[in-house]
């Protein structure tokens, strides 16, 4: 939809996405959702398709109880389904609660939608304008300054945003000339919000000396959308030439093959293919840093925000840092009776261990188990000595981050059994 908001628009483009089945909206209660919600009753009549609605309460305002019930007469008016998320926001300090705020909405949205649903959200052509400008202050790339996309896919859906043309004096007057009711939230002018100090201070002195700069700003988001495109093409064909194909992971002799410009655009893939943040400009040449000067026998480690990024056995592997490891250390006095691991939501038995992890234990054995906490040796081989957990988990090709999950099993102070990775011969079964 561009220009002025128009109901016939809005039902042509949401004709244009095939497959379309049910068509949700948004609805926050403030003058943006309001005229959408307007839009879409009259596009979905003529359209044919049901339409219910979503409403997120974030609890930061003393009054959003109000807002959700506002949305639900608003609703009940139209006929109209409303789900109403209570979500109960806990910013850590220096969080920014714009994000978190935005993170659960986008997380419950998500959540929602199946195939065939198609989420009408109200953003506008001031709210794509102030998104080009915060990510240039935060020295985004094309894909940050891209900003918003009018169709997406969304979890198993997809998202319209059709008053990206519209800006935000047009909602208004026509909020106006409908008789429309919408709520106004207080926060909105908070200037300590970096989105409000922009609407407050910068545009309407940006209106002044140049009207038209929302058209221009959204011309430059279509430029770096489409830069960020090639560039996923780019990586895509990168990702293709070094992943391994025996193992997780990229093979790194050919990763160090690419231009350190390539090899950053491919980290950047990377991790949006981890459904994981991706790192600023600095933070990526500080791991090319780090893991282009490693020694030969290195195995360099880099973690942040959630995720760990590591070289080993030539191969470079990022996944979701492990939660924090739990602590348990257990008397088994008889391993003939079951042993509950609530940490790990995990039930030991000499019959399971035996017939899963090739583990016999001897009926009455009393036994010790516990969780991993560095430099645990174990007897693999008869007559042999015993060898580092540590160097067994790296043959096997197991990932630091899910060594946290086994279990240790102890005679005494002996290391008998490391269920799913080693046994002493001893104790292992022989047939």
């Amino acid at each position: 939809m561009t220009g002025l908001p128009d109901p016939s628009a809005l039902a042509a483009g949401i004709a244009a996405l095939p497959g379309t089945r049910r068509v949700r909206l948004a609805l926050s209660g403030g003058l943006d959702s309001r005229v959408l919600l307007h839009l879409a009753l009259q596009a979905c009549r003529a359209g044919g398709w049901p339409l219910d609605a979503l409403h997120v309460d974030h609890g930061l305002q003393q009054d959003s109880a109000q807002w959700a019930d506002f949305c639900q007469r608003l609703c009940d008016e139209a006929g109209i389904g409303l789900l109403i998320h209570q979500a109960r926001l806990a910013p850590l300090p220096g969080q920014s609660v714009e994000a978190l705020a935005r993170d659960a909405r986008y997380g419950f949205f998500r959540s929602q939608l199946q195939a065939g649903d198609l989420l009408l959200l109200a953003q506008h052509a001031d709210d794509q304008a102030e998104t080009v400008l915060l990510q240039l202050l935060r020295g985004a790339g094309p894909a940050g300054l891209a900003a918003m996309p009018a169709q997406a896919p969304l979890g198993l859906g997809s998202l319209l945003r059709p008053l990206l043309g519209c800006n935000r004096e047009q909602l208004r007057d026509y909020a106006r000339g409908h008789g429309l009711q919408w709520v106004e939230d207080p926060s909105n002018s908070d200037t300590r919000f970096d989105r409000n100090y922009l609407r407050e201070q910068l545009t309407p002195r940006l209106t002044q000396r140049f009207p038209a700069y929302r058209r221009t700003l959204a011309r430059s988001a279509a430029n770096c959308a489409e830069a960020a495109a090639l560039l996923t093409e780019l990586a895509e064909q990168d990702y293709a030439g070094c992943a391994d194909s025996q193992a997780a992971g990229l093979c790194w002799q050919r990763f160090t093959a690419l231009s350190e410009m390539r090899q950053r655009n491919l980290l950047r893939y990377l991790f949006r293919r981890c459904d994981l943040p991706v790192p600023g400009r600095a933070q990526l040449q500080a791991i090319q840093t780090d893991f282009l000067r490693a020694a030969a026998d290195a195995q360099p480690l880099f973690r942040a925000h959630g995720w760990c990024l590591r070289l080993s056995r030539g191969r470079l592997t990022l996944a979701p840092e492990a939660a924090a490891a739990a602590v348990f250390d257990y008397a088994w006095p008889d391993s003939s009776v079951p042993l509950h691991i609530p940490e790990l939501g995990l039930t030991l038995t000499r019959e399971g261990l035996r017939a899963r992890a090739g583990v016999a234990l001897p009926a009455g054995l009393s036994l010790r188990v516990s969780c991993r906490r560095g430099g645990e040796k174990i007897r693999v081989r008869q007559g042999a000595g015993r060898r580092r957990l540590k160097s067994l988990f790296q043959e096997a090709g197991i990932p630091a981050a899910a060594r946290a999950d086994y279990v240790l099993i102890w005679q005494d102070d002996e290391l008998i059994a490391v269920p799913g990775l080693a046994v002493d011969p001893r104790y292992a079964v022989r047939d």
